[in-house]
Formats: C-alpha cells, sequence, structure tokens
C-alpha cells in the first residue's frame, strides 16, 4: 500500500481505513515498521504521514534473494506431505506446483521478518503468522487442530518486546510455526531468562532458543 502510494506516503488514519486494522493495532505495526526503517513517518500539520522507505526495502529483498536458503526454495524431505501441511496451514493451495517444487504467492498472511542476535546458533529459528484479531487467531487454530502433530497453546506469553496469544506447530521437516496475535508492546524481550526466541519445547525439533517453564534453563517464554 505505501509502496503504491509513493513519495507523497499516506496518513495513518488512512491506512487504517484502507486496511480495517483498528489504530490502536496499527499505531504498533507502523511503530515496528519505523523502527527497523522500512517506513519514515513526518508530521504534517496534525496528521503523521508515513511512507515506504525504498532503499531499505530493496536493501532487504537483495539479502533475501542472495541468502536466503543459499539462493534456493526451502528444502522438504517430502513435497507431498508438505504441501499437505502448508495448503492447510494457509487456507489456500500453492500458486505454482513442479514434481519438485511449490510456490505460494500470498496476499493474507502478510510476511513479518524479524532478526535477533542473542547468544542463540546463527540460522533460521522459527516462521510464524500473526493475525489481527482474537477471531483470526481462532480460526487459524481450527486450520491447525486439522494437521497431524501436536499443537501447542500459549496464551499471554511475552517474548520479541511483544505480549501475544499464540499457537505453534511444527512442519514436516522440523521447523517450528507459530501463529500469533499481538496484544501490546512490552519494554524487554521476554521472561527473566530470555536468551533467544521463544519456541516452546514440545515444539522445538531444529532450532535453540527460549523455552517455557518445562524446557532448558537458559530459555525464556
Amino acid at each position: 500500500m505505501l509502496v503504491q502510494a509513493g513519495p507523497a506516503g499516506l496518513a495513518a488514519g488512512k491506512i487504517s481505513e484502507l486496511t480495517g486494522i483498528a489504530p490502536s493495532s496499527l499505531s504498533f505495526h507502523l511503530k515496528e515498521l519505523a523502527h527497523t526503517g522500512m517506513v519514515d513517518s513526518q508530521q504534517a500539520g496534525r496528521f503523521v504521514i508515513y511512507t515506504a522507505n525504498f532503499t531499505t526495502m530493496n536493501a532487504l529483498l537483495g539479502f533475501l534473494t542472495e541468502n536466503c536458503c543459499g539462493g534456493n526454495p526451502c528444502a522438504v524431505d517430502d513435497l507431498a506431505v508438505s504441501i499437505k501441511f502448508y495448503s492447510t496451514m494457509f487456507a489456500a493451495a500453492p500458486t505454482v506446483v513442479k514434481s519438485d517444487y511449490a510456490k505460494w504467492m500470498l496476499d493474507d498472511p502478510r510476511v513479518n521478518f524479524a532478526i535477533s542476535a542473542r547468544g542463540v546458533p546463527a540460522g533460521l529459528n522459527h516462521l510464524g503468522v500473526q493475525v489481527e484479531s482474537a477471531e483470526e487467531l481462532t480460526e487459524m487454530n481450527a486450520r491447525l487442530q486439522q494437521l497431524e502433530g501436536e499443537v501447542v497453546e500459549e496464551m499471554g506469553t511475552a517474548c520479541c518486546y511483544a505480549k501475544s496469544d499464540k499457537y505453534w506447530a511444527t512442519d514436516p521437516t522440523g521447523i517450528a510455526w507459530e501463529t500469533y496475535h499481538t496484544l501490546d508492546s512490552i519494554p524487554v524481550f521476554g521472561g527473566p531468562s530470555a536468551s533467544g526466541c521463544c519456541v516452546p519445547e514440545p515444539t522445538l525439533v531444529k532450532a535453540s532458543c527460549c523455552m517455557p517453564a518445562q524446557a532448558a534453563a537458559d530459555g525464556c517464554c
């Protein structure tokens, strides 16, 4: 939307109107985008105008194109099983399907990309789907319950400078997925012992990060 608006940008109220996102939730997301440098903001009278920072966006896209998965699609062990998993999670069939390849091009959910440096091994920690309401989270949980494997519920958990309700699932290759609804921002990364991110122990397969109470001492959420 901001990319389409170009240098003129859009006022926060207009973004709320076009997206249907409540102003309270929208302000949180715009603040986070501004913090990452993906958008710029400036005061224009009584309005705050947001514009896309094309320099930062192009740099990020360049990095992802060059470095993500070594320039290759994310590898899976069983294409058919993985297509079933992701088609259920996204409630959409792949846009492209080949004998050795599948791709989803989604408008909803949108991508939320985050990096951290908290002393845990570098690499992919987990992937996630962010929803905008408790109703959407309930709908996503219903999808996850159709999948084989455990779904872990975390309500009101603190991690990654945010308080959220979450459901966790693990894909067929062992990658943890969180589906979450952000309730508020918080001033700290997570719990008192937080070190990495917040994949709970039953979901943790290939990642090492912060876990709920039953997990290792260096976990967090």
